[in-house]
C-alpha cells in the first residue's frame, strides 16, 4: 500500500498541485520503461528455450531493485511535496484568519463611524430645536415680564382707587342693621369656603393614596419585568451555547468529510496510475500473459468504481453539509436579530421604567405643593376669620356709639321742640300778626313737613342702598381674599374706614328753598342712576368671581391629572394664563369704569345727603321720634300722619330756611 500523505484542506491548490506532479511522475515513469524495455525481450526468449516458466521469474527479477529505488525516491519526493503543501494550507490560512480580522475591523470602524454621524446629527437636530425654543421662550418671557408690569401697574392703580373711595364712603356707618345681616352671610360664606377647602384636601389626600397605591403596584411589575428579562436573557444564553456547540460539530463533521473525500479521492487517483500501468503492461509484447492478470484487473476496476460511488455518497453529503451549515448560519443570524430586538425592547421598557419613575417624583412634589398651598389657605382663613371676629367687635362699638348718638339727636330735638313752642308762645302773644301771616305760615309748614317726609324717604333709600353697596364690598373684600396675596387690603381698609371720623349733626343757620327743592327733584334721577350703577357692579363682580372660579377649577383638574408638562405644554399653559389675566383686566377696567362715576356722584352730593339725614332725623312738631334710622317705611308714614294731624290749622307754625354749609352742617334760618 501507498503512504497517505496529511490532506490539506484547500482543493483547488491541491488539485492543480497534484496534477503538476502527476505529470512529471508519469514522465519519469515512460522514460523508465523506455530505458528497460529493450533488454527485456531478449533475456525472455533465452530463458525460453532452456525452460518454460522462467522469463516470468527473470523479468520480474531483473525489473525489481531499479524499480523499487524508483519508487523510494517518489514517495520521498512526495513526503516533501505534502509537507510543503501543508505549510502552504497553514499559511493560506493564518492570511484567511488575517483577513477576517481586517474585515472585522473595518467593519466595526464602520459602524462606530455611522453611529458617530448619526449622534452628529442628532446634536444638530436638538441644538437647532433648542435655539428656537430659546427664542420661542424669550419672547413668550417678555410678553409675560409686560404683561405682568402692566398688571401690577393696574392692581396698584385700582387699590389706591378703592382705599380712597372706602375711605371716603363713611354713611355706611349708619346702617348697621344691614351691615350685621351681611355679617351673617359673610360667616355663612366663610363655612361654606372651610367645606369646600375641606373636601379638596381631603380629594387630594386620596389622590395621594391612589398615586401611591399605582406606585406600589408599577414598582411590582418593574419588578416582574426585571425577573422575565433575566430569565430570558439565560434562556437565550443557553440557546446561543447550544447552537454555537452544534455548529461547532457541523464544522468538525464538515472537515472530516472533506478528509475521506480527499483521501477517497487521492486513493482512486491513485487506483487508476496502477490500473494505466497494467494496461500497459499488458500491451507489451508478450506470448505467455499470466491467467490471473485479467481478474486483477476487473478488480482493480471494481475497486475503483466502488470508490468512485462512495466518493459521489462523500460529495453528497458534503452539499447535504454546506445546505445544512447555510440553514444554521441563516438561523443563527435570525437569532442574533431577535436577540437585538429583545435588547432594544429591554431597554426601552429600563427607559419606560425610569420615566415613569421620574413622573412619579413629579406627581409626589406636587401633591407636597398642594399640601401647603392648603395649608397655607387654612391659615389665610383663620387669619379671616380673626378679622371677621375683630370686625364684629368693632361693629358692636360703632352700634353702641350709635345709640348714644341717637340719644343726643332725641335730646337736640327736644331741646328745638321746647324752643320752637316757645317762640311760638311768644308770637301768639304779639296782636300785630294777622290771618294771612298765619295762613302763609300754615302753608311754610306743610312745605316743610313734605319736605322733611321726603328728607326721611330719601334717608331711608340711602340707608338701604349703602347697606347693598356695604354688602357688595364685603363680597368683594372676599373675593379679594380668597386670591392669593391679596387678602391683607381689606382688613386694612375697614380700619381706615373705622378709624374716619364722623360728622355730628349740628343746628343749621340759613339755606335758599329754590336750591333745596331742586336738589329733592334731583334725588329720584340720581338713586335710579346709583341703582343701575349698583346692578352693573354686581354684575361685574359676579363674573370676575365666575372667572376666578374657572381658574381654579383648571389648576385643580391639571393638578389632578398630573400630566406631565413639557416645555410646549408649558408654553401653551402661559398663553392660556395671560389671556385670562388679560381677561380679568377688561373685567377690572370695567369695575373701574362703574366705581369711579358712583365716587364722583358720592363727592358731589356728600354736601347735601348728610343735612338731609339729620335734618331727618329731627321730627316735626307734633309726629313722634323714629327709633331706629333704618326702620324708612315707619318714618314715611309717620311723616303722612303729619300732613292730617289736626292741630296744624289751629296753632300757627314758624317759617324757616336752611341750607348746607361748608362743614356739612346745617344752617337753619328761623324767621
Amino acid at each position: 500500500m501507498w503512504p497517505q500523505p496529511c490532506l490539506p484542506p484547500h482543493p483547488a491548490m491541491l488539485e492543480e498541485t497534484r496534477e503538476s506532479k502527476l505529470a512529471a511522475a508519469k514522465k519519469k515513469l515512460k522514460e523508465y520503461q523506455q530505458r528497460s524495455s529493450p533488454g527485456v525481450p531478449a533475456g525472455v526468449k533465452t530463458k525460453k528455450k532452456n525452460t518454460g516458466r522462467s522469463p516470468e521469474t527473470t523479468t520480474s527479477g531483473g525489473c525489481h531493485s531499479p524499480g523499487d529505488s524508483r519508487y523510494q525516491e517518489l514517495e520521498v519526493a512526495l513526503d516533501s511535496s505534502s509537507a510543503t503543501i501543508n505549510q502552504l494550507n497553514e499559511n493560506i490560512e493564518s492570511l484567511k484568519q488575517q483577513k477576517k480580522q481586517v474585515e472585522h475591523q473595518l467593519e466595526e470602524e464602520k459602524k462606530a463611524n455611522n453611529d458617530i454621524h448619526k449622534a452628529q446629527t442628532e446634536q444638530l437636530e436638538t441644538i437647532n430645536i433648542l435655539t428656537l425654543e430659546k427664542a420661542d421662550l424669550k419672547t413668550t418671557l417678555y410678553h409675560t415680564k409686560r404683561a405682568a408690569r402692566h398688571f401690577e401697574e393696574e392692581s396698584k392703580d385700582l387699590a389706591s382707587r378703592l382705599q380712597s373711595s372706602l375711605q371716603r364712603i363713611q354713611e355706611l356707618e349708619r346702617a348697621l342693621s344691614a351691615v350685621c345681616t351681611q355679617q351673617r352671610e359673610e360667616d355663612r360664606s366663610s363655612s361654606r369656603s372651610e367645606a369646600v377647602l375641606q373636601r379638596q384636601f381631603r380629594q387630594t389626600l386620596k389622590e395621594r393614596a391612589l398615586l401611591n397605591a399605582h406606585v406600589t403596584q408599577v414598582t411590582e411589575s418593574l419588578k416582574q419585568v426585571q425577573l422575565q428579562r433575566d430569565e430570558y436573557a439565560q434562556h437565550i444564553k443557553g440557546e446561543r451555547a447550544r447552537w454555537q456547540e452544534r455548529m461547532r460539530k457541523m464544522s468538525v463533521e464538515a472537515r472530516t468529510l472533506k478528509e475521506e473525500k480527499m483521501r477517497d479521492t487521492y486513493r482512486i487517483q491513485e487506483l487508476e496510475r496502477t490500473l494505466s500501468e497494467l494496461k500497459h503492461q499488458i500491451a507489451e509484447p508478450s506470448s505467455s500473459a499470466p491467467p490471473a492478470g485479467p481478474s486483477e484487473v476487473e478488480q482493480l476496476q471494481d475497486e475503483a468504481k466502488h470508490l468512485r460511488k462512495e466518493v459521489e455518497s462523500l460529495v453528497e453529503k458534503l452539499q447535504f453539509q454546506v445546505e445544512n451549515n447555510q440553514a444554521l448560519s441563516l438561523l443563527s443570524k435570525e437569532q442574533k436579530e431577535r436577540l437585538q430586538e429583545q435588547e432594544e425592547k429591554l431597554r426601552e421598557q429600563e427607559e419606560r421604567r425610569l420615566w415613569e419613575q421620574e413622573s412619579l417624583r413629579e406627581q409626589k412634589e406636587r401633591l407636597r405643593d398642594q399640601g401647603e398651598r392648603l395649608r397655607k389657605q387654612e391659615e389665610r382663613l383663620r387669619k379671616q376669620e380673626e378679622r371677621l371676629q375683630k370686625q364684629e367687635e368693632r361693629l358692636q362699638k360703632q352700634e353702641e356709639r350709635l345709640r348714644k348718638q341717637e340719644e343726643r339727636l332725641r335730646k337736640q330735638e327736644e331741646r328745638l321742640t321746647l324752643s320752637q313752642n316757645h317762640k311760638l308762645d311768644k308770637q301768639l302773644a304779639e296782636p300785630q300778626c294777622g290771618f294771612e301771616d298765619l295762613n302763609n305760615e300754615d302753608k311754610s309748614t306743610l312745605q316743610l313737613e313734605q319736605r322733611v317726609k321726603e328728607l326721611q324717604e330719601k334717608l331711608s333709600e340711602e340707608h338701604l342702598e349703602a347697606a347693598s353697596q356695604w354688602n357688595q364690598q364685603l363680597e368683594a373684600h372676599l373675593s379679594l381674599m380668597a386670591l392669593p396675596g391679596e387678602g391683607d387690603e381689606g382688613g386694612h381698609l375697614d380700619s381706615e374706614e373705622e378709624e374716619a371720623p364722623r360728622p355730628m349733626p349740628h343746628i343749621p343757620e340759613d339755606l335758599e328753598c329754590q336750591e333745596a327743592m331742586s336738589s329733592f327733584m334731583d334725588l329720584p334721577k340720581e338713586k335710579a342712576d346709583r341703582k343701575e350703577q349698583v346692578e352693573r357692579l354686581e354684575l361685574g363682580f359676579i363674573q370676575l368671581s365666575g372667572a376666578t372660579e374657572g381658574m381654579r377649577d383648571y389648576i385643580t383638574e391639571y393638578e389632578s391629572q398630573g400630566a406631565v408638562p413639557n416645555t410646549r405644554h408649558q408654553e401653551k399653559e402661559d398663553v392660556m394664563g395671560l389671556a385670562q389675566n388679560e381677561e380679568m383686566k377688561v373685567k377690572l377696567l370695567e369695575l373701574q369704569k362703574l366705581v369711579l362715576p358712583l365716587v364722583c356722584n358720592h363727592e358731589g352730593h356728600d354736601k347735601f345727603p348728610p343735612a338731609a339725614q339729620n335734618r331727618g332725623d329731627e321730627p316735626a312738631p307734633g309726629a313722634p321720634a323714629p327709633q331706629e334710622l333704618g326702620a324708612a317705611e315707619e318714618q314715611g308714614d309717620l311723616c303722612e300722619d303729619t300732613q292730617e294731624h289736626p292741630g296744624l290749622a289751629s296753632k300757627p307754625c314758624v317759617p324757616f330756611f336752611y341750607r348746607a354749609a361748608e362743614n356739612r352742617e346745617i344752617n337753619i334760618v328761623i324767621i
